[in-house]
């Protein structure tokens, strides 16, 4: 009888210990599920983040290109090759303190008579 009751001690702790095994694998696969799971989201993170900074220096360098070409524009206007840097500043200056369009287009008209007049006598 004693026999039997270590026989059947036996089976049940060697349930329990084949249990406790399969418990502390199953852990460590979630563990290791976990970890990966935390890589990838690391990884998602950090390709998203390049991918806002790449987007934020093409942004910065269209904004860069299109100020200057705003600028050469504003620089190059019919007759603007005749005049000096000061003379453009000047006429910039007026046309930006216009109070309206017709004002914009009567600075624009003084300025461009000044340089077909100007333009006449070079030649």
């Amino acid at each position: 009888m004693k026999f039997k009751i270590s026989c059947v001690a036996l089976v049940l702790a060697g349930g329990l210990l084949a249990s406790s095994v399969n418990a502390k694998d199953q852990n460590q696969t979630q563990d290791r599920v976990q970890d990966q799971t935390q890589d990838q989201l690391h990884t998602q993170d950090r390709m998203q983040t390049q991918d806002r900074l790449q987007t934020q220096d093409k942004l910065q360098t269209q904004d860069k290109l299109q100020t200057q070409d705003q600028l050469q524009e504003r620089d190059q206007f019919k007759g603007s090759e005749l005049m000096n840097a000061q003379e453009r500043e000047q006429y910039q200056l007026r046309l930006n303190e216009a109070k309206s369009d017709q004002d914009r287009e009567r600075i624009r008209n003084e300025y461009q008579v000044k340089m077909q007049e100007r333009a006449a006598k070079s030649e």
